[in-house]
């Protein structure tokens, strides 16, 4: 498919116009490559007319022409920013028309008196002169497009020159070394950043990566000094710019990030014997909450390795978000927490009660750089409590329905208030109902709902029958030491009903 080329001819001569015009459509037509499209306007104010109109991609110009020249129609153009081809077509032949025209941006100069071989050569430049603007154009757009990123990128980057001047710098570099570009760009050597001690080896990768680009190592740290004379630890990432002598190098300020680790550093040696010895888990996080260190007592609880557990945040081992905010609230607060009780998940996903005991972790100056702690785990502490709980409820339940079976309560109303009893001493009485027969009567706790989630058991003494069946109608207590307490509670009640009531009706 041809390329189109959109032309502005201002000619006030329509014949002429018209035979240049024929004249020009042959030859692409002959070649083709483009396809032309000509907009003829006779005067200047047609011209401005149809240039702030249309978007041309060339404009061809006589240079006397109605209410104006040529040039006039120029310096609007170029006055408004525009930069496509502009070519000159007159029959002056005057050299300083031309100079002139040069000057004020013109891109090429013919006159009218021109023979056929002439309007290929127009042709040629008008074909030329396109591309070559085309082709400017998309090196702007991209140019615009990488000084973007290179301008907002959260690096800081310089460009560096083969002589070691750094030829451009974006903002973060500014910050970095607090000197502006009019200090730096064009002027300063990357090496004036660089501490003495190091600069050798730095000049050293510069030269050999631009000989044979191999020995030269591509990433690498050092040391910079910043306009204030503060000392910088820097990571720096350098590559060269293919077709060129120049390198781009990116660079990220790792000062804190070194800082952080030297006061690890010297807390080790003091936490060490705690962390190899104690049998509970004990654990250090920086104040983003990522896990620096962990002892194996913490390990064997929370089911990772060391080398799997190591980088991960801890936020991921707490079952609920909103433990994790209350809990760097006290602590932020208070700067100590004890027997803070949260859930936290095990690699396996098993769910598990437990106790954190923590202290912010703060450097010489005060500042605070993480947290530190010890993790027990009272899930099993947890289970005995509630299982002993529940047999208190359990016990008091049967004391109650023994004093109940000696009371002088109608046979009715004590059955109604034994299935109150024992719903109230299950595991989870807000999600269970209970009924009871007795004698072929069923008595119903309040809100009975029927559930295939149940627990039966059955007596028959003396010709009574007794049978209590327990409903779950939302936590299931599931197979365990909780169920088996279940069934032996109500086995229990039921021996106990039967045998109470057998000698009182």
């Amino acid at each position: 498919m041809q390329k189109r080329i959109s032309i502005l001819h201002v000619e006030d001569d329509a014949y002429y116009s018209r035979m240049f015009q024929i004249h020009l459509d042959r030859i692409a037509k002959d070649k083709a490559a483009y396809e032309l499209f000509f907009d003829t306007v006779p005067s200047t104010a047609m011209a401005y007319d149809k240039i702030c109109e249309n978007n041309y991609d060339c404009i061809i110009s006589d240079y006397q022409i109605i209410s104006g020249n040529g040039l006039d129609v120029l310096r609007f153009v170029r006055d408004g920013g525009m930069e496509m081809p502009f070519i000159f077509l007159t029959g002056q032949g005057d050299e300083r028309v031309a100079r002139e025209a040069f000057v004020l941006g013109a891109n090429d100069y013919f006159t009218k008196d021109i023979t056929i071989a002439d309007y290929e050569r127009i042709y040629n430049s008008i074909k030329n002169q396109v591309e070559h603007f085309e082709t400017r154009k998309m090196e702007r757009e991209h140019e615009v497009r990488y000084r973007t990123i290179f301008e907002n990128t959260n690096a800081a980057l310089i460009l560096v020159e083969e002589d070691t001047t750094i030829s451009l710098m974006n903002r973060e570099f500014e910050k970095m070394s607090g000197y502006g570009k009019e200090e730096v760009e064009g002027r300063m050597s990357w090496t004036e950043f660089v501490i003495k001690d190091e600069v050798e080896r730095l000049r050293r990768y510069h030269r050999d990566r631009r000989q044979d680009g191999k020995s030269a190592p591509n990433v690498y740290y050092f040391h910079m000094m910043d306009k204030s004379g503060d000392e910088k630890y820097i990571y720096m990432s350098v590559a060269m710019i293919p077709g060129t002598r120049r390198s781009l190098a990116s660079m990220i300020d790792l000062t804190e990030q070194k800082k952080a680790l030297s006061a690890l550093e010297e807390s080790e040696m003091k936490y060490r014997a705690l962390f190899k010895n104690s049998r509970d888990g004990i654990w250090t996080a920086t104040k983003d909450g990522y896990i620096i260190d962990i002892n194996n007592a913490a390990l064997d609880i929370l089911g990772y390795t060391y080398e799997e557990i190591i980088g991960m945040n801890a936020d991921s081992l707490f079952i609920s978000q909103d433990d994790i905010i209350r809990f760097v609230s006290e602590v932020e607060k208070y700067s100590y927490v004890k027997d803070y009780e949260v859930k936290l998940k095990k690699r396996d996903g098993t769910e598990m009660d437990c106790l954190f005991t923590s202290t912010l972790w703060q450097d010489a100056n005060g500042e605070t750089i993480g947290y530190q702690g010890i993790l027990r785990d009272v899930t099993e502490r947890n289970v005995a409590v509630k299982m002993l709980r529940r047999r208190i409820s359990e016990l008091s339940c049967i004391h109650e329905i023994a004093l109940l079976s000696n009371s002088g309560v109608p046979i009715e109303a004590k059955c109604a208030k034994i299935v109150s009893l024992i719903a109230s001493s299950l595991s989870c009485p807000e999600s269970v109902s209970v009924m009871m027969t007795f004698d072929g009567t069923a008595y119903r706790s309040d809100n009975f709902l029927d559930s295939a989630c149940r627990l039966r058991e059955d007596m028959d003494t003396d010709g009574f029958s007794c049978a209590i069946e327990a409903h779950y109608h939302g936590e299931w207590p599931g197979a365990g030491p909780i169920l088996d307490g279940e069934r032996q509670h109500l086995k229990a009640l039921t021996n106990l009903i039967s045998a109470l009531f057998s000698k009182s009706v």
